[in-house]
């Protein structure tokens, strides 16, 4: 579940971490990443430039290299109960006729599973233990000064200064 809140709210709990860490983007990416580091007791600060998470729709097709994150990540019962798995595909004429079907299970089967699941799904599975999340903020600007970044969060009179 996505929690929605404030760059600040994030920041108090990242400012006792070593490294500060900012995630720009709540794709899967960002969010896979974001929990990874979460997991290993990290606090990362996690932005989105949407205003929601609404726009979820399409499917995806994960392939066997996303099992060990789906492992690490410790959801792979929850991934498992909301994705299907994926054992052929077929071939269509230009008229919708189906002219072939092949079985992807026995290549696939050696790697891992091969499973279908739409996004907003995927994201379900992935913030299934809780995710902070800050909305509606973009990165406008950036500047390095020796080991010191500072941030302006468009749209916000926040600096963050992440040593």
């Amino acid at each position: 579940m996505i929690h929605d809140v404030s760059v600040h709210q994030q920041y108090q709990l990242a400012k006792k971490d070593e490294l500060k860490i900012l995630i720009v983007g709540a794709g899967i990416a960002g969010l896979t990443a974001a929990q990874m580091l979460r997991k290993q007791g990290n606090n990362p600060v996690l932005i989105e430039r949407n205003k929601s998470n609404k726009s979820s729709g399409y499917m995806l097709a994960l392939m066997p290299m996303v099992d060990n994150a789906i492992s690490e990540l410790k959801v792979t019962e929850t991934y498992l109960n909301k994705s299907v798995s994926i054992n052929n595909f077929n071939f269509y004429s230009h008229q919708g006729s189906l002219l072939r079907k092949n079985s992807i299970h026995e290549l696939m089967s050696k790697y891992g599973t091969y499973r279908g699941i739409s996004r907003g799904r995927l994201i379900e599975v992935l913030t299934d233990d809780g995710c902070m999340l800050t909305y509606d903020t973009k990165v406008s600007d950036l500047h390095q000064k020796i080991i010191k970044y500072l941030f302006l969060l468009k749209d916000m009179k926040i600096y963050l200064i992440l040593i």
